[in-house]
């Protein structure tokens, strides 16, 4: 009984921490983050929006941070699923949150599209576009936010008609963040970093073979994330061993705010806050100059990228063992048995016919 009460005022400590963090990454102070925390300071505005691009149908919910006036938190569904054209933008955030999980879990997505508007978003939103902004939002006037929206994705997508409709509320970021029920089913859209954007607009012909190969592969997925390869020198599965499919383990980033939304989103961090191997499906090995590029299937349509300087041994999630006649004696010491009374047998066979002529 005792040893439950502990627990229970870890797990408290634990989940107050927890929060602690997330309202420091909104708000200037740790006084404005304990107001969040006792519910007398509302830091955020989230924006709910339904867009229609071209053809496609799709929501956004973008949560801004009214003291740091950045974005907080992404997140961005298109395709053709005909659960996008039921949500309404007058839902609040946990029915939302609701409809994109099972978005995310029916199926007919444009991951491509979704990331691509996400990116435009985080791309055209800056400081100071959020902070003209606040003013109207304090009075739920989306006007101009709507007019930018049209303009931003029309310009990034080179569209023709968009449409957006949109709302927002003025909310308290800890209560939209904190265990968050999309957490490890739908993928926050991530910020692209200055170096990311340079590999972008790379062309094609100054690409070398192996970068093409990997250029090839990766833009078939909505997000590439660069991880460490989990090894097991004694247990693990070599290069040349490895079959496509096979789960493979990896360590995701967890340093900075972003990479540790990134990493819940994926389902990599327990209960106990810890952070967990990324399992993800082994896709191919392309070998670049003096380095081995290994890429996986990851969860959410994302492609997980690693980079090892030799062959390794590469830890999995289960063992692979591949039959052969050695291990078949081995393993069934009866079969070389076999084997031999056949041999003499034959030789006997041979002796006899001799022999008789």
């Amino acid at each position: 009984m005792a040893e439950d009460t502990s627990s229970q005022g870890s797990d408290k400590l634990k989940n107050q921490a927890e929060m602690m963090n997330l309202a420091l990454e909104s708000v200037l102070s740790e006084d404005q983050a304990r107001e969040v925390l006792n519910g007398r300071l509302e830091d955020a505005f989230l924006l709910k929006a339904k867009v229609d691009v071209e053809n496609r149908s799709g929501a956004i919910l973008v949560l801004f941070s009214i003291h740091r006036k950045k974005i907080l938190e992404l997140y961005s569904l298109f395709g053709n699923s005909p659960i996008l054209r039921k949500i309404r933008t007058f839902e609040d955030y946990q029915q939302f949150s609701l409809d994109f999980i099972e978005v995310q879990n029916s199926g007919g997505l444009d991951s491509s599209l979704s990331d691509m508007i996400g990116q435009s978003i985080h791309s055209d939103f800056d400081t100071k576009t959020i902070e003209s902004f606040l003013p109207a939002w304090e009075k739920k006037d989306v006007t101009n936010t709507t007019l930018t929206l049209e303009q931003s994705l029309m310009k990034h997508l080179r569209a023709n008609r968009v449409k957006v409709v949109a709302e927002v509320d003025q909310i308290s970021s800890i209560k939209f963040r904190h265990k968050n029920p999309m957490q490890g089913i739908v993928a926050p859209i991530l910020p692209v970093l200055p170096d990311e954007e340079e590999e972008v607009v790379k062309s094609d012909e100054d690409l070398l073979p192996f970068e093409r190969q990997i250029n090839d592969l990766t833009k078939q997925y909505s997000k590439t994330i660069l991880c460490e390869t989990m090894l097991s020198p004694m247990n693990g599965v070599e290069f040349d061993d490895l079959i496509d499919g096979q789960e493979i383990l990896f360590k995701i980033p967890y340093s900075s705010p972003g990479e540790k939304a990134q990493a819940q989103a994926l389902g990599c961090v327990d209960t106990q806050g810890k952070l967990l191997p990324l399992k993800a499906k082994f896709i191919s090995i392309i070998k670049g100059e003096g380095e081995y590029h290994i890429f996986a299937k990851g969860p959410s349509n994302t492609v997980i990228h690693s980079i090892e300087e030799n062959p390794v041994r590469v830890a999995t999630t289960r063992k692979k063992t591949t039959p052969s006649l050695e291990n078949d004696f081995t393993q069934n010491p009866s079969n070389m048995g076999v084997f031999v009374i056949a041999g003499i047998a034959v030789i006997l066979i041979l002796i006899m016919m001799l022999l008789l002529f």
